[in-house]
């Protein structure tokens, strides 16, 4: 199974989270993106 995504640092301690497949995007802080990307290999 093939995760794409791109992480992109915001200017105020944010990122935003961006899938390639489904063009979705998650803004979130940047301390929560590990978790972030480990619930999603999850699912």
């Amino acid at each position: 199974m093939r995760h794409l995504w791109c992480v992109t640092t915001d200017e105020d301690n944010t990122v935003t989270l961006r899938d390639r497949d489904t063009l979705e995007q998650v803004r979130l802080p940047m301390d929560e993106l590990v978790d972030e990307i480990a619930r999603r290999l999850r699912t």
